[in-house]
C-alpha cells in the first residue's frame, strides 16, 4: 500500500476569517464625546500634571534623589494615564502597576546578566518572557515593559547584590509613588473609586 499524504490547508483553512478580523467588531467606536461632563478631561489633566509633577520632583528636583532617570518619564507618563483615565481596568490596580514594573525588571535584569548582549534577540527575549511572567501573576502593566530592556539598553552592572537594587530604586520605587498619589487624587472625583481591588 502507497503512503498518502495529507494536502497543505489552504489559508482560509488554517486561519479561517483571519482577515475579516481586520475589519473590528463596529466600524465606529460609538463612545460620545464627553460634552456633558466637560469638566472630567479637565480633572485627569490636573491629576496627570500633579502626578508627574510630584514624581519628578522626588526624583530629579531639589527635594529628591531617588534617581529616575529620564528614560524612565515615558513609561511612567503612560502609568500616570492609565491610573488617571482608565483606574477601573485592572493594567491601573495597584498590583498590576507595582508589580507589573518589578517583575518585569527582574526579567530584563536576569536575561541581560545571562546574555550580555544589546542585541534584538535579547530585548525580544526579555519582553516576551515579561509578558508570560506578568500574564501568569495576573500583573499584566504594559508600560512597565520597558524595564524589561532598559537592562540592556543602559548595560547596567549586574556584579553584585547592590547592582540589582535598580530593579526596586528606581524601576519599582516610582510605580509606588504614583499608586500612592493615584489613592489620594482619585478618590476625590466624584464618582471614582480607587482601587478597584489590592490583590
Amino acid at each position: 500500500m502507497g503512503s498518502s499524504s495529507k494536502p497543505l490547508p489552504t489559508w482560509d483553512e488554517a486561519f479561517p476569517g483571519y482577515f475579516e478580523k481586520w475589519k473590528g467588531a463596529a466600524t465606529f467606536s460609538g463612545i460620545p464625546y464627553p460634552f456633558k461632563k466637560w469638566w472630567l478631561p479637565i480633572l485627569y489633566g490636573i491629576g496627570g500634571f500633579i502626578m508627574m509633577a510630584v514624581l519628578l520632583l522626588l526624583t530629579t528636583g531639589k527635594f529628591g534623589g531617588f534617581n529616575v532617570v529620564a528614560c524612565f518619564v515615558p513609561p511612567f507618563a503612560a502609568t500616570v494615564v492609565i491610573l488617571n483615565v482608565l483606574s477601573d481596568l485592572p493594567v491601573a490596580q495597584p498590583r498590576n502597576v507595582i508589580g507589573g514594573y518589578f517583575l518585569a525588571g527582574v526579567v530584563g535584569m536576569i536575561i541581560w546578566a545571562l546574555t550580555g548582549s544589546v542585541s534584538w534577540w535579547a530585548m525580544a527575549i526579555s519582553v516576551g518572557l515579561a509578558i508570560i511572567v506578568q500574564m501568569m501573576t495576573k500583573t499584566m502593566h504594559p508600560p512597565s515593559m520597558v524595564s524589561a530592556v532598559l537592562p540592556m539598553i543602559f548595560k547596567l552592572p549586574t556584579a553584585t547584590i547592590t547592582d540589582w537594587w535598580w530593579i526596586v530604586v528606581p524601576n519599582t520605587l516610582g510605580a509606588i509613588i504614583l499608586v500612592i498619589i493615584a489613592l489620594i487624587y482619585v478618590n476625590f472625583i466624584r464618582g471614582r473609586r480607587y482601587p478597584a481591588f489590592w490583590w
